[in-house]
């Protein structure tokens, strides 16, 4: 039986492979782009993969992509801010709420309800924070999964009786940053020469 996650790696590994032979035939604006899809989507295969080592190999292709998109916005003059340590803080601090999220589940079915609400505060608060610095699709995303464990929270403190249910602060919607539009993931080319002059 196939991994669930076996469209996204084929996905990122398309976007990946597009992202290479776009930079290498010239097309550094296509090719930043399909680097910042390619090192989402990586990101993404980070938070569900069970093995250290996998997950440690797609987080560091992840960061060598953000480091090729990096050199490409030199190239082209974009001024973007650290958009690879943008990312992957925002990126790191939404696996951390997902991982705090599935404890306060697992809390919750076992009927330990006040840890479990403890759980489901601090994911909120770290939904909320990784929104600050995502990306669009990252913030609607991020104010799903905020709205989802909010209500889980809410409806389990009227449950236990408590009053003056706080959730905190909402996810940002406004975007700060963004950019432009296990398989064997290739390398980034690095150091590429500027593109010819006036195209």
């Amino acid at each position: 039986m196939a991994s669930p996650y076996a469209a996204l790696a084929q996905r990122g590994l398309d976007c990946a492979s597009i992202a290479v032979a776009k930079d290498t035939a010239g097309d550094h604006q296509g090719a930043r782009e399909m680097y910042f899809e390619a090192a989402e989507i990586l990101f993404k295969l980070s938070e569900y993969e069970l093995d250290d080592a996998r997950r440690e190999a797609y987080r560091g292709k992840a960061a060598g992509y953000l480091n090729r998109m990096e050199e490409l916005n030199k190239l082209l003059g974009v001024k973007a801010p650290a958009v690879g340590e943008t990312l992957e803080q925002w990126a790191r601090k939404e696996i951390m709420a997902d991982k705090i999220m599935k404890g306060a589940v697992d809390e919750h079915q076992e009927s330990n309800f006040r840890d479990a609400l403890k759980e489901y505060l601090r994911a909120l608060a770290m939904f909320a924070d990784a929104s600050i610095q995502a990306d669009a699709e990252g913030q609607a995303r991020l104010m799903d999964k905020w709205v989802r464990c909010e209500a889980t929270a809410r409806t389990l403190s009227n449950a236990m009786g408590l009053k003056n249910f706080n959730p905190g602060r909402k996810p940002s919607t406004v975007v700060l940053k963004k950019p432009e539009p296990s398989p064997d993931f290739p390398a980034a080319p690095s150091g590429m020469p500027p593109p010819g002059g006036g195209g």
